[in-house]
């Protein structure tokens, strides 16, 4: 399970680096879920590691694959497969904007799809650009892009 992953992960990064343990958490959590294709949002891992060790800060997921990320790799940690993440946490967000529109939201994914092959950038951003673009394409306003944002 992602859970399992995420604490084994956490345990040997703990005994064989000299990291925080919230960055090791967040290390961990990231890659499980990245691994499993779940979605959960950056902020949701962050609040999860503050309440349950007790830590005031817990760095984003970059600052903790760009920190952790060569000793991860030596201990054969890391991402199996390639990126989606943040793409799927954008067409999960987006979700809501469509109601009772399957066919909207399933021709808005194939567009997110689409844009996001051919645009450029790291995967955080090619995913929030290729999803307004395709909202926009679909005929839906994103959330504070415009006055009342929904269906045109």
């Amino acid at each position: 399970s992602v859970g399992d992953e995420a604490f084994d992960s956490y345990n040997r990064l703990r005994r064989h680096c000299g990291a925080k343990r919230a960055t090791c958490a967040m290390f961990a959590i990231f890659t499980a879920c990245r691994n499993s294709g779940q979605c959960v949002a950056e902020g949701q891992m962050q609040d999860a590691i503050r309440t349950f060790m007790h830590v005031r800060h817990v760095p984003g997921a970059h600052k903790a694959l760009a920190t952790l990320s060569a000793d991860a790799g030596e201990l054969g940690i890391g991402s199996r497969r390639p990126s989606r993440y943040y793409l799927n946490l954008e067409m999960s967000s987006c979700r809501g904007m469509f109601g009772d529109r399957r066919d909207d939201y399933e021709r808005f994914r194939g567009l997110t799809l689409l844009y996001y092959g051919l645009l450029h950038g790291n995967d955080k951003r090619r995913a929030g650009r290729a999803a307004r673009i395709a909202l926009d394409d679909v005929g839906v306003a994103a959330a504070g892009t415009r006055e009342g944002a929904g269906p045109r």
